[in-house]
């Protein structure tokens, strides 16, 4: 919201405040913000005006099924801490990625993540029966005291890297100023290319390089 210098008055809370049943497409359709290349975004709400409520998981999982019948692709950017919510939308999965950087309490907070999902996997709560597991690794400053291996990283979080994301400050906050998505700002860029070579892992399952 705040990188593509986008306000809706009508987001996920508009959503979530309308009975489950009455959920479809054309409330989807309402609230659903145009975007560069055909992408569209439904917004969370602006966290400094509306007072937090735990999604339903039960609501959650009328979304994402119904967006899944409107487009190719639904990507969900989930929080990190273990909700009943998150799980419903982890269930709804084919692929999912853990974010982290090189520095270990990131990794070790990502090793916890990528263990819960095998564990709904295993128990055969997911799609498929084990759900597919990456992470990305974002180098987010080169200031740091020791910057893990990418073979540590492997190891303690137990899947593979599918992408990473070097150090681009100035591209970053170009992009933000000008409220346009990064991959549309800079497409020959370092950290654009490697944007998507991690979408390209992602859906194909396989490591980039």
């Amino acid at each position: 919201m705040f990188h593509v210098h986008q306000h809706p008055a009508r987001n996920l809370r508009t959503l979530l405040e309308i009975p489950q049943e009455r959920i479809g497409a054309y409330e989807l359709n309402a609230v659903l913000c145009d975007g560069p290349a055909g992408v569209r975004m439904l917004f969370g709400p602006d966290a400094e005006n509306v007072e937090f409520h735990e999604i339903d998981p039960d609501k959650a999982e009328v979304i994402i099924k119904t967006l899944v019948q409107m487009a190719d692709f639904v990507i969900l950017d989930l929080p990190s801490q273990i909700t009943p919510a998150t799980r419903a939308a982890a269930n709804l999965c084919n692929y999912a990625i853990v974010v982290a950087e090189r520095e270990p309490i990131s990794i070790r907070a990502g090793q916890v993540l990528v263990k819960q999902l095998h564990e709904w996997g295993n128990r055969g709560n997911l799609v498929g029966g084990v759900v597919r597991v990456g992470t990305v690794v974002v180098t987010r400053t080169i200031f740091m005291s020791y910057q893990m291996t990418f073979d540590e990283i492997q190891t303690q979080m137990g899947c593979g890297i599918v992408g990473l994301i070097p150090w681009g400050p100035t591209e970053n906050l170009r992009a933000q100023a000008d409220g346009v998505p990064l991959v549309q700002f800079s497409a020959r860029r370092r950290c654009v290319t490697q944007l998507y070579r991690s979408r390209q892992a992602a859906v194909s399952g396989t490591p980039s390089d």
